[in-house]
């Protein structure tokens, strides 16, 4: 793991995942081109965590902190983030991906939580990130 910082109120496996998300939020950040305009040339380059974090109303510090994995990212940010990046929002949450032969039982079991499972077993009956838009 690369983070050197230990918390109090998250395991070890919940900090993988949170490193796990953040890897995925700074690889689509940087996937994200921004044409530059005004020149001879059009140029392209990465969008910036200054950007991103317009776009999450958040400093780019805290930016940092999601990618590094020191930080956990809530449901909103991941919802604005996916919209922004044009990425799906289950890019951050497929589980299987985050840990490679876990199932999403497994996964559940670590937050300890009944009541999460029953929430997310409704979530299946909401809307769409489509009808969102």
């Amino acid at each position: 793991m690369g983070n050197n910082k230990k918390s109090f109120f998250l395991t070890s496996k919940q900090q993988e995942i949170n490193i796990a998300i953040g890897k995925r939020l700074k690889q689509a950040r940087l996937g994200r081109k921004i044409i530059i305009d005004g020149s001879d040339k059009e140029r392209i380059r990465p969008c910036t965590q200054t950007e991103l974090s317009k776009k999450l109303d958040c400093t780019f510090q805290q930016v940092q902190k999601y990618e590094k994995g020191s930080n956990t990212m809530c449901t909103l940010k991941m919802v604005l983030a996916s919209k922004f990046l044009n990425i799906p929002l289950d890019s951050f949450t497929n589980i299987y991906d985050l840990h490679v032969g876990q199932t999403n039982r497994h996964i559940v079991d670590m937050c300890d939580d009944k009541k999460l499972l029953s929430e997310s077993k409704q979530l299946d009956d909401s809307p769409t990130s489509k009808d969102l838009n």
